[in-house]
């Protein structure tokens, strides 16, 4: 415009000017005023050149109301986020990027110091689809880091964060993990979080909303600790990276991102631990309930090595059970082979009732005896027993130790750790007849103080006792029986053990049967295990547990079974070859100990325990009686 308005002026001068030139008289050509006047004429046509510019002043009024209709017909900005691949990224810029064909991003908008994402799969997105990038050259490479993100979205599910797996939960995540520059990531992308897991595929469609990342450097597991040393458990699949501990606050211990169940752990170093001890430690988290993520937390009260240790947790799922605990579990690997597992589900009144979040502080306990060639273990929680449990040691070598576990991205601090040797009353036994049958007994006490017995028709009777100061109060009583009979049964076989005995009028015995009464019976199966006797005088009656389907049925008298009774109050467990089996008391009432409590019998004073045989001869390792 002001273009245009220069040359109409310069014509508007040249047009007065020839007018000016063409009235001109020539008889006067000397007069000095007239071409003054006329130059001044056009002098006061500029006018219109200071005038001119107000229609373009004015001009561009239209331009700036111009856009006011039409922002009202645009939709708003959705995406402000840079999009950039790894390669390509900004300093310190929070980036996206996404396989075009596979996601389509609806959303990429930053919220304040939020950035929020929509995207949707199309239909058939690899794990890498979708991506948040974070550029930060101030890291160091090599430097482990501890990086804390919020996340929140949409649906639950597995990413990548920094090449580690992390668990989503619909709703906000406190994301924590650490990480090695340079290694688990370029050395220059602090964040590269990838919306899927190899093994899982892509998350889905989402909306994501995520804050910047923060990074505190930290340690790995190569932490020098005088006390402590990381282990990779056996375990029954894939151990993953387990460089998750730190230890930076003894005597406080923290653990944090153990990825594998079951499959990484820390132990005491240098230690020694005797054949009988207790060892205990306080652990809290930081979830209340409902669980929003997978966590076990607990202890290996016993490892020597790789092949030969138990663990023992409280287990909590986000999808099962999410406000209460899934269940207590001991379990483990001895020479190398699983002891199976041992489950106390949270569905049970009993384990249902001591659960807490993991945000309470709770107490692991557990009392270790090395008897002979059994490792007995009692593992109490918050001071109630939930089992006790017998494994089989024969042929472990070396010395035992103990150590801390935790899986899952819960923060856990273990504080207050104890151990105390254990000091077990040894007794030497003298064994004598009680309630004597219609034919009497006879045994052999052997020089590796084993029982050889013979006991002919004397059905709940002839039993063969002994003092032992152990045996009052809450305690284990324990004895390996090899019979001498056979499949054909030629009569009927009884072979058990006597936990408690008071008097004639209060005892206890629990044992095996065999008979002729079936051609099952008297040709391949073993009847039934029993608990029976009297308290108070008055018949307790039967408490049967009948051995089809399970792996005592096809067991003959001359096989080896140890019996192992747990004895806690008036409550008495049984356990066979280290096996918890229980009892039918009613139709579909299935139960692991047998509660006398509502008899008004007294089981706190001394009693003895021995050896119940009926019809057969066997031989009895030497009982062994532990608190």
């Amino acid at each position: 415009m002001k273009k245009t308005t220069f040359i109409l002026s310069l014509s508007t001068l040249m047009l007065l000017g020839t007018l000016a030139s063409c009235g001109k008289k020539p008889s006067e050509p000397t007069s000095s005023n007239a071409p003054t006047t006329s130059v001044t004429t056009p002098d006061t046509t500029p006018n219109p050149t200071t005038t001119a510019p107000t229609p373009t002043t004015t001009a561009p009024t239209p331009t700036t109301t111009a856009p006011t209709p039409d922002t009202s017909s645009t939709a708003p900005i959705m995406i402000d986020i840079p999009r950039s691949a790894e390669a390509d990224l900004e300093e310190k810029t929070l980036s996206y990027y996404e396989v075009e064909d596979e996601v389509n991003v609806i959303k990429a908008k930053k919220n304040a110091d939020a950035f929020d994402f929509s995207f949707q799969n199309k239909g058939e997105a690899s794990w890498i689809g979708f991506q948040i990038l974070y550029k930060n050259s101030e890291l160091t490479n090599g430097q482990a880091y501890l990086l804390k993100w919020t996340v929140h979205s949409s649906v639950a599910g597995n990413i990548t964060v920094n090449g580690k797996k992390v668990a989503l939960v619909a709703g906000e995540n406190k994301i924590e993990l650490k990480y090695v520059c340079g290694t688990d990531t370029s050395s220059t992308t602090a964040l590269l979080a990838q919306f899927g897991t190899a093994e899982d595929g892509f998350l889905g469609t989402a909306e994501i909303t995520v804050m910047l990342p923060t990074y505190e450097e930290t340690s790995l597991h190569e932490y020098t600790s005088e006390t402590w040393e990381h282990v990779s458990l056996k375990t029954d699949g894939e151990i993953l990276d387990g460089n998750y501990y730190w230890f930076e606050n003894e005597p406080m211990v923290t653990i944090q991102g153990n990825p594998t169940e079951r499959g990484n752990a820390i132990v005491k170093k240098n230690i020694d631990a005797t054949a009988n001890y207790n060892v205990s430690v306080k652990a809290q988290g930081t979830q209340d309930y409902p669980i929003s993520m997978p966590t076990h937390i607990g202890m290996i009260p016993w490892y020597v090595n790789n092949d030969n240790f138990i663990i023992a947790y409280c287990d909590w799922r986000d999808n099962e059970r999410p406000n209460g605990i899934r269940e207590f579990q001991i379990t483990g690997y001895i020479n190398g082979t699983h002891v199976g597992f041992n489950d106390m589900w949270g569905d049970n009144a009993t384990y249902a009732a001591l659960a807490k979040p993991t945000s309470y502080e709770s107490t692991y306990a557990f009392n270790v005896r090395t008897i002979g060639k059994n490792l007995n273990i009692d593992f109490l929680f918050n001071g109630e027993k939930l089992i006790s449990k017998g494994f089989n040691i024969e042929g472990v070598t070396g010395t035992a130790t103990y150590g801390l576990y935790a899986f899952g991205n819960d923060t856990v601090n273990f504080t207050d750790l104890t151990y105390e040797a254990v000091e077990v009353q040894e007794n030497v036994h003298t064994w004598n007849i009680f309630k004597p049958g219609a034919d009497a007994p006879t045994f052999t006490v052997n020089e590796d103080k084993s029982v050889t017995l013979t006991s002919m028709n004397s059905h709940l009777s002839n039993l063969i006792l002994t003092d032992d100061t152990n045996a009052s109060g809450d305690y284990t009583v324990i004895s390996t029986i090899k019979g001498t009979a056979n499949f054909p049964m030629t009569g009927d076989v009884y072979q058990g053990i006597c936990p408690w005995y008071v008097d004639d009028n209060n005892y206890i015995v629990v044992y095996g049967q065999w008979c002729t009464w079936e051609d099952r019976f008297k040709n391949t199966d073993m009847r039934e295990f029993q608990i029976t006797g009297f308290v108070n005088g008055v018949d307790i009656s039967w408490h049967d547990f009948w051995t089809d389907g399970s792996v005592f049925q096809k067991v003959a008298p001359s096989a080896e079974i140890t019996f192992k009774i747990v004895k806690t109050g008036a409550t008495f467990t049984p356990y066979f070859n280290d096996t918890p089996l229980g009892y039918w008391y009613a139709a579909g009432d299935y139960r692991y100990t047998l509660d006398l409590s509502s008899t008004g019998g007294d089981f706190t004073t001394q009693a003895k325990v021995g050896y119940y045989m009926n019809g057969s001869t066997a031989t009895y390792s030497d009982i062994v009686v532990s608190k």
